[in-house]
Protein backbone atom coordinates (compact mmCIF):
# COMPACT_ATOMS: atom_id res chain seq x y z
CA UNK A 1 0.00 0.00 0.00
CA UNK A 2 1.26 3.47 -0.84
CA UNK A 3 2.42 5.51 2.17
CA UNK A 4 0.18 8.32 3.35
CA UNK A 5 1.47 11.86 3.60
CA UNK A 6 -0.69 14.72 4.84
CA UNK A 7 0.36 18.29 5.56
CA UNK A 8 -0.94 21.85 5.31
CA UNK A 9 -1.32 21.50 1.53
CA UNK A 10 -4.02 18.87 2.03
CA UNK A 11 -7.78 18.96 2.44
CA UNK A 12 -9.10 15.69 3.87
CA UNK A 13 -12.88 15.31 3.70
CA UNK A 14 -14.56 12.60 5.76
CA UNK A 15 -17.87 10.85 5.47
CA UNK A 16 -19.67 10.57 8.81
CA UNK A 17 -21.82 7.44 9.15
CA UNK A 18 -19.85 4.17 9.17
CA UNK A 19 -16.63 6.11 8.67
CA UNK A 20 -15.96 8.25 11.74
CA UNK A 21 -18.24 6.05 13.86
CA UNK A 22 -20.45 2.99 13.29
CA UNK A 23 -24.00 3.90 12.31
CA UNK A 24 -25.35 0.76 14.01
CA UNK A 25 -24.56 2.53 17.30
CA UNK A 26 -26.87 5.36 16.26
CA UNK A 27 -29.61 2.89 15.38
CA UNK A 28 -29.25 1.14 18.76
CA UNK A 29 -29.30 4.49 20.56
CA UNK A 30 -32.48 5.64 18.85
CA UNK A 31 -34.20 2.27 19.31
CA UNK A 32 -33.45 2.54 23.02
CA UNK A 33 -34.98 6.02 23.11
CA UNK A 34 -38.07 4.71 21.34
CA UNK A 35 -38.32 1.78 23.76
CA UNK A 36 -38.13 4.19 26.71
CA UNK A 37 -40.86 6.34 25.17
CA UNK A 38 -43.05 3.28 24.62
CA UNK A 39 -42.59 2.10 28.21
CA UNK A 40 -43.52 5.54 29.53
CA UNK A 41 -46.63 5.90 27.37
CA UNK A 42 -47.86 2.32 27.09
CA UNK A 43 -46.42 0.60 30.20
CA UNK A 44 -44.77 -1.94 27.95
CA UNK A 45 -42.43 -4.74 29.02
CA UNK A 46 -38.67 -4.37 29.23
CA UNK A 47 -38.01 -6.48 26.12
CA UNK A 48 -39.13 -3.83 23.61
CA UNK A 49 -35.57 -2.89 22.61
CA UNK A 50 -34.55 -6.54 22.20
CA UNK A 51 -37.57 -7.19 19.99
CA UNK A 52 -36.74 -4.15 17.86
CA UNK A 53 -33.17 -5.34 17.31
CA UNK A 54 -34.45 -8.82 16.48
CA UNK A 55 -36.86 -7.44 13.86
CA UNK A 56 -34.13 -5.21 12.44
CA UNK A 57 -31.77 -8.18 12.03
CA UNK A 58 -34.55 -10.04 10.22
CA UNK A 59 -35.02 -7.15 7.80
CA UNK A 60 -38.57 -6.45 8.97
CA UNK A 61 -40.33 -3.10 9.20
CA UNK A 62 -39.50 -2.47 12.84
CA UNK A 63 -42.01 0.27 13.62
CA UNK A 64 -44.97 -1.54 12.05
CA UNK A 65 -43.85 -4.71 13.81
CA UNK A 66 -44.04 -2.90 17.17
CA UNK A 67 -47.64 -1.88 16.52
CA UNK A 68 -48.63 -5.35 15.31
CA UNK A 69 -46.88 -7.29 18.07
CA UNK A 70 -48.03 -5.11 20.98
CA UNK A 71 -51.46 -4.28 19.51
CA UNK A 72 -50.97 -0.53 19.63
CA UNK A 73 -51.53 2.18 17.02
CA UNK A 74 -48.63 4.62 17.29
CA UNK A 75 -48.26 6.73 14.11
CA UNK A 76 -45.15 5.75 12.18
CA UNK A 77 -44.29 9.45 12.05
CA UNK A 78 -43.95 9.44 15.84
CA UNK A 79 -41.35 6.69 15.72
CA UNK A 80 -39.53 8.47 12.92
CA UNK A 81 -39.47 11.78 14.77
CA UNK A 82 -37.83 10.15 17.80
CA UNK A 83 -35.39 8.24 15.60
CA UNK A 84 -34.37 11.21 13.50
CA UNK A 85 -34.50 14.15 15.86
CA UNK A 86 -33.76 13.02 19.43
CA UNK A 87 -30.12 13.53 20.38
CA UNK A 88 -28.34 10.17 20.24
CA UNK A 89 -26.05 8.56 22.80
CA UNK A 90 -23.04 7.75 20.64
CA UNK A 91 -19.30 8.15 21.18
CA UNK A 92 -16.35 8.75 18.90
CA UNK A 93 -13.99 5.77 18.59
CA UNK A 94 -10.44 6.38 19.76
CA UNK A 95 -8.94 5.77 16.31
CA UNK A 96 -11.19 8.46 14.81
CA UNK A 97 -10.23 10.94 17.53
CA UNK A 98 -6.53 10.14 17.09
CA UNK A 99 -6.66 10.61 13.32
CA UNK A 100 -8.64 13.86 13.43
CA UNK A 101 -6.33 15.24 16.13
CA UNK A 102 -3.14 14.29 14.34
CA UNK A 103 -4.27 15.63 10.96
CA UNK A 104 -5.33 18.88 12.60
CA UNK A 105 -1.91 19.11 14.29
CA UNK A 106 -0.22 18.67 10.90
CA UNK A 107 -2.12 21.65 9.53
CA UNK A 108 -4.44 19.60 7.33
CA UNK A 109 -7.76 21.28 6.50
CA UNK A 110 -10.56 18.91 7.54
CA UNK A 111 -13.98 18.67 5.94
CA UNK A 112 -17.13 16.66 6.55
CA UNK A 113 -19.47 15.61 3.73
CA UNK A 114 -22.57 13.68 4.77
CA UNK A 115 -25.96 12.87 3.31
CA UNK A 116 -28.97 13.24 5.58
CA UNK A 117 -31.14 15.67 7.50
CA UNK A 118 -29.44 18.67 9.04
CA UNK A 119 -30.80 18.23 12.57
CA UNK A 120 -30.10 14.50 12.56
CA UNK A 121 -26.53 14.86 11.38
CA UNK A 122 -25.76 17.87 13.57
CA UNK A 123 -27.04 15.95 16.60
CA UNK A 124 -24.59 13.19 15.73
CA UNK A 125 -21.75 15.70 15.34
CA UNK A 126 -22.59 17.23 18.72
CA UNK A 127 -22.80 13.85 20.46
CA UNK A 128 -19.51 12.72 18.93
CA UNK A 129 -17.90 16.03 19.99
CA UNK A 130 -16.16 16.55 16.65
CA UNK A 131 -17.40 20.01 15.64
CA UNK A 132 -14.17 21.63 16.79
CA UNK A 133 -12.21 19.74 14.13
CA UNK A 134 -14.13 21.43 11.29
CA UNK A 135 -14.80 25.07 10.51
CA UNK A 136 -18.46 25.83 9.88
CA UNK A 137 -17.93 26.27 6.13
CA UNK A 138 -16.30 22.82 5.90
CA UNK A 139 -19.36 20.83 7.01
CA UNK A 140 -21.73 19.95 4.16
CA UNK A 141 -24.99 18.10 4.84
CA UNK A 142 -27.09 17.19 1.84
CA UNK A 143 -30.45 18.50 3.10
CA UNK A 144 -29.18 22.06 3.44
CA UNK A 145 -26.78 21.89 0.49
CA UNK A 146 -29.51 20.79 -1.91
CA UNK A 147 -27.93 17.71 -3.45
CA UNK A 148 -26.60 14.34 -2.31
CA UNK A 149 -23.55 12.26 -3.10
CA UNK A 150 -22.47 11.39 -5.71
CA UNK A 151 -23.33 14.80 -7.17
CA UNK A 152 -20.06 16.46 -8.11
CA UNK A 153 -21.32 19.79 -6.75
CA UNK A 154 -20.98 18.46 -3.20
CA UNK A 155 -17.29 17.83 -3.78
CA UNK A 156 -16.59 20.89 -5.93
CA UNK A 157 -17.78 23.02 -3.02
CA UNK A 158 -14.62 22.14 -1.08
CA UNK A 159 -12.46 22.86 -4.12
CA UNK A 160 -14.00 26.32 -4.35
CA UNK A 161 -13.50 27.02 -0.65
CA UNK A 162 -9.93 25.69 -0.65
CA UNK A 163 -8.35 26.28 -4.07
CA UNK A 164 -4.84 25.06 -4.89
CA UNK A 165 -4.98 22.19 -2.43
CA UNK A 166 -4.72 18.40 -2.63
CA UNK A 167 -7.99 16.66 -1.88
CA UNK A 168 -8.72 13.30 -0.26
CA UNK A 169 -12.10 11.77 0.45
CA UNK A 170 -12.46 9.06 3.08
CA UNK A 171 -15.71 7.12 3.16
CA UNK A 172 -17.26 3.67 3.20
CA UNK A 173 -20.14 3.55 0.69
CA UNK A 174 -18.74 2.27 -2.61
CA UNK A 175 -21.99 2.98 -4.43
CA UNK A 176 -21.80 6.75 -3.97
CA UNK A 177 -18.78 8.00 -2.02
CA UNK A 178 -15.94 7.82 -4.56
CA UNK A 179 -17.19 8.16 -8.15
CA UNK A 180 -17.37 11.97 -8.13
CA UNK A 181 -14.16 12.38 -6.16
CA UNK A 182 -12.35 10.07 -8.61
CA UNK A 183 -13.64 12.10 -11.56
CA UNK A 184 -12.40 15.31 -9.94
CA UNK A 185 -8.90 13.96 -9.35
CA UNK A 186 -9.15 13.43 -5.61
CA UNK A 187 -7.41 10.66 -3.73
CA UNK A 188 -10.12 8.25 -2.53
CA UNK A 189 -9.82 5.99 0.50
CA UNK A 190 -12.38 3.44 1.66
CA UNK A 191 -12.67 2.22 5.24
CA UNK A 192 -13.48 -1.45 4.90
CA UNK A 193 -16.56 -2.79 6.65
CA UNK A 194 -15.65 -4.74 9.79
CA UNK A 195 -18.99 -6.52 9.69
CA UNK A 196 -20.96 -3.79 11.46
CA UNK A 197 -21.84 -1.42 8.60
CA UNK A 198 -25.45 -0.55 7.89
CA UNK A 199 -24.93 -0.67 4.11
CA UNK A 200 -23.13 -3.60 2.49
CA UNK A 201 -19.99 -2.78 0.53
CA UNK A 202 -19.90 -4.05 -3.06
CA UNK A 203 -16.47 -3.87 -4.69
CA UNK A 204 -17.77 -5.54 -7.86
CA UNK A 205 -18.86 -2.19 -9.27
CA UNK A 206 -17.14 -0.70 -12.30
CA UNK A 207 -13.78 0.96 -11.80
CA UNK A 208 -14.99 4.55 -11.65
CA UNK A 209 -16.94 3.75 -8.46
CA UNK A 210 -14.05 2.10 -6.66
CA UNK A 211 -11.72 3.75 -4.14
CA UNK A 212 -8.06 3.97 -4.98
CA UNK A 213 -7.07 2.69 -1.54
CA UNK A 214 -8.79 0.41 0.99
CA UNK A 215 -7.87 0.51 4.68
CA UNK A 216 -9.01 -1.63 7.57
CA UNK A 217 -8.63 1.01 10.27
CA UNK A 218 -8.45 4.80 10.23
CA UNK A 219 -5.16 4.69 12.13
CA UNK A 220 -3.56 3.44 8.90
CA UNK A 221 -3.84 7.02 7.67
CA UNK A 222 -1.10 7.94 10.15
CA UNK A 223 1.33 5.30 8.88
Amino acid sequence: MMPFSFDDKDVVVFDLDDTLYKEIEYLESQYKLISIWLKEHYLMSSDVFEKMMEWYSEGRDVFRSINDFYHIDVPISTYLDIYRYQKPHITLPKDSFDVLSELKTRGVTLGLLSDGRVLTQMNKIESLKIASFFSDDMIIISESFGSEKPNEANYRYFMNVCPIKRFTYIGDNVAKDFIAANALGWRTICLKDNGCNIHRQDFRLTEEYLPQIIIGNLNELLS
